[in-house]
């Protein structure tokens, strides 16, 4: 629920603008251009990156206290922390292709990062329950996989993106240089983005206010719910591996 408004915010504006401005300025053969506007805005998706996951990580110390009251949702949200950024950098280099009209590069990062996901995920969790008996880190585990899957594919796009570079030449370049600022390409980025990233974000946003007021009073009501409740925890606890008690009831029910 944390991660989501972060997760929107990086891959729904920001690549659509990146892409329209290349277009734009490939179609009118302003080839200086593309190459400030990759530039300064690889720069900005990165600065962007680093804030949100830094306010991120802010939010998940009191995050997790009001809507898990065992505190153990603290592993999976550490373990995408790093996602925040690697989805900031993927939206440039995504949003670098689709500019060219190729959507094949962002289509094939997408497949590794669904890979990442289902075998990392599935095989980190798997290792870790084994190790250790423990859901909560195993679930940690599972979130790692999107973490690890995203960090291949941005690999794979740079990689992709070192390889391409003949799209424009360099003496194409100099024959039509840059007329922008970094200011104006920023602001340009921004302004092409905001609106994008932020009606994308309210959106998300919806599922933070459900996680902080139906799991606070959740939460608040525990021992209430575990007398409510206590017929159907027992003959939970009878056939589970796992037993559910009063610190994790909340969680469960939610």
């Amino acid at each position: 629920d944390l991660f989501t408004p972060f997760y929107t915010l990086a891959i729904s504006g920001l690549p659509s603008a990146l892409s329209h401005l290349i277009a734009e300025n490939l179609a009118q053969k302003r080839y200086g251009d593309i190459e400030k506007t990759v530039n300064v805005t690889k720069k900005l998706f990165i600065l962007l990156g680093i804030f949100s996951s830094l306010i991120f990580t802010l939010f998940a110390v009191p995050f997790v206290p009001f809507t898990d009251s065992s505190g153990n949702t603290l592993y999976s949200i550490y373990a995408v922390i790093p996602s925040v950024l690697i989805c900031f950098l993927l939206s440039v280099w995504r949003g670098y292709f689709e500019g060219y009209g190729n959507m094949t590069p962002t289509a094939v990062s997408k497949v590794i990062e669904a890979a990442g996901k289902l075998f990392l995920g599935l095989s980190f969790a798997f290792v870790t329950i084994k190790l250790t008996k423990n859901p909560a880190l195993a679930a940690g585990s599972a979130m790692l996989g999107i973490t690890v899957g995203g960090l291949v594919a941005v690999v794979f796009l740079y990689c992709k993106y070192k390889c391409s570079k003949n799209i424009i030449t360099k003496t194409e370049i100099l024959q039509n240089p840059s007329v922008l600022t970094t200011s104006k390409t920023v602001k340009t980025v921004l302004l092409l983005a905001l609106p994008m990233a932020v009606s994308s974000l309210l959106s998300g946003a919806v599922s933070v206010i459900d996680a902080l007021s139906v799991r606070t009073l959740l939460n608040g009501n525990s021992e209430n719910l575990s007398l409510i409740y206590k017929d159907a925890i027992n003959s939970y606890n009878s056939n589970s591996t796992s037993v559910l008690d009063i610190s994790n009831l909340s969680t469960y029910l939610y």
